[in-house]
């Protein structure tokens, strides 16, 4: 029995070493990996028959592309190229930024194709334009771009002037799992998905701005049987029959922290669901979307299968009434809301909630806001610890001592303006009136009733504040 354990040990100690040893080489082929990745560069006015070095660049991006091997990059310099591009996997292909890198299609059919493409491939730093889409079953998708079992990423690029007479006018994904970040689309045209068309897919859109994007169905984005997130992104001005920001057939979406501001359809104004679709809307902002029927929202089943499932919660519905059109019973529930003309549900309201400047598309709360820390911390994602434009998700906007998540895509921080004790931004009688309630403790003190910046509200504070509604009155 000894000698069978002393040789299972000895068995064992050996497999240890070997493993080691794999390990260790393991570790120098990712080096080696490492350090020999390739850089080819690419220059516009570079002659034909470059080497891709950069004393020799390419003057083709897709000489670079067909060069490069996984983990390769292909940089390319300002300038406009006219040509159009299939990336490869594991290549990142990096522009100059959207506003120096430009890849002309020439209306010549999509300007970027990927096809099998893996998540290592990235698209960074472009302006993707005059695209005219790829022949799919006789119909043209994907104008701007065309993803077809492929799951890149695809960072800062503007997609702009593309078009295609069927899906996609930006970008259409089919069988895809892209990630699209801080991308822009904008005067893209198709019958469905003006900006961006989801078929099929997996797709996280993420800080994104669709503006001024036109279809029959989904001016920004169009999603038909899919798997959508939507976080952080703008739709603004995109025009549609159904659903000028987003119409969603068959599809299950998740739009977080999102403004949708002046878009105008026939139905659903912002938001259309169809044929069974599921959305969950958490920390959005709707305001100025105009339609015949639901300028927030529609919800039709269009005599096909299915009414939908609509989740709204701490979210501002804020277009004149007419909020939600729900034609086929399809199940809508709004908590925690703004709606304005109503709507039946827990924590709701229907008052003013006082963007800053929403003509110039400011949708930030003023500070005396109804939809300040008036949500519900509980349906609020834990990823989400932040708010569109980058401030901490929940935090004590009324100062009541209590961390309560605002309703909107925004979350109201505060600028402290000594005296100002009701956070209104002005320095006025109903001040006076508001130390007075802390001095009496009849509500908590708050530092900002400190006007004359003594560390203590008091009396004192009151004489401040006269002081200074009589100098603002000279």
């Amino acid at each position: 029995m000894k000698s069978y354990w002393r040789s299972l040990q000895l068995s064992l100690f050996i497999c240890s070493v070997i493993m080691i040893n794999i390990s260790i080489e393991n570790d120098s082929i990712s080096t080696l990996a490492e350090t020999e990745r390739s850089v080819w560069y690419i220059a516009v006015q570079s002659a034909i028959g470059g080497d891709g070095s950069v004393q020799n660049p390419f003057n083709s991006i897709q000489d670079g592309i067909d060069t490069a091997h996984a983990g390769d990059i292909v940089q390319v310099g300002a300038g406009t190229y006219y040509e159009n591009i299939t990336m490869k996997s594991g290549v990142e292909i990096l522009g100059a930024g959207a506003g120096a890198s430009i890849i002309n299609g020439g209306g010549n059919g999509s300007v970027v194709i990927a096809n099998n493409v893996d998540s290592e491939a990235k698209l960074e730093g472009f302006t993707i334009t005059n695209g005219s889409g790829t022949i799919v079953s006789s119909l043209k998708c994907g104008g701007g771009a065309y993803l077809a079992y492929s799951n890149p990423i695809i960072k800062e690029c503007r997609f702009s002037g593309n078009y295609a007479d069927h899906a996609g006018g930006g970008i259409c994904n089919y069988e895809s799992a892209p990630t699209l970040i801080e991308c822009v689309f904008i005067d893209n045209r198709a019958m469905v998905g003006g900006g961006l068309s989801n078929i099929s897919s997996r797709t996280i859109v993420k800080d994104c701005h669709f503006n001024q994007n036109s279809a029959d169905y989904g001016g920004g984005l169009m999603e038909i049987g899919s798997d959508t997130l939507v976080h952080g992104s703008w739709f603004y001005r995109n025009t549609a029959e159904y659903g000028a920001g987003i119409c969603s057939t068959a599809n299950f979406s998740t739009i977080t922290n999102c403004l949708l501001l002046d878009n105008s359809a026939d139905y659903g104004g912002a938001v259309f669901c169809t044929s069974a679709s599921y959305a969950a809307i958490i920390n959005c902002s709707f305001t100025q979307n105009t339609a015949l029927q639901g300028k927030a929202l529609g919800c039709d089943s269009l005599d096909e299968i299915g009414s939908n499932k609509v989740e709204i919660v701490n979210s501002i519905l804020w277009n004149g009434g007419d909020e939600v059109w729900n034609r086929d019973n399809s199940l809508v529930t709004i908590t925690y809301s703004d709606v304005q003309g109503g709507y039946t549900g827990e924590g709701n309201i229907n008052k003013d909630p006082l963007f800053n400047d929403p003509n110039n598309q400011d949708l930030h709360l003023g500070a005396p806001s109804p939809c300040i820390d008036a949500g519900n911390n509980s349906r609020v994602p834990t990823e989400l610890i932040q708010d569109y434009d980058g401030d901490n998700r929940i935090i004590d906007g009324n100062e009541d001592e209590i961390a309560t998540v605002d309703i909107g895509a925004d979350e109201f921080v505060s600028v402290d303006v000594p005296g100002d004790a009701n956070g209104d931004g002005v320095v006025d009688g109903q001040d006076m009136i508001a130390i007075s309630k802390n001095i009496l403790g009849i509500v908590p003190i708050i530092p900002r009733a400190d006007c004359n910046l003594d560390q203590v509200v008091n009396g004192q504070d009151l004489i401040c504040i006269k002081k200074k509604i009589i100098s603002i009155g000279d």
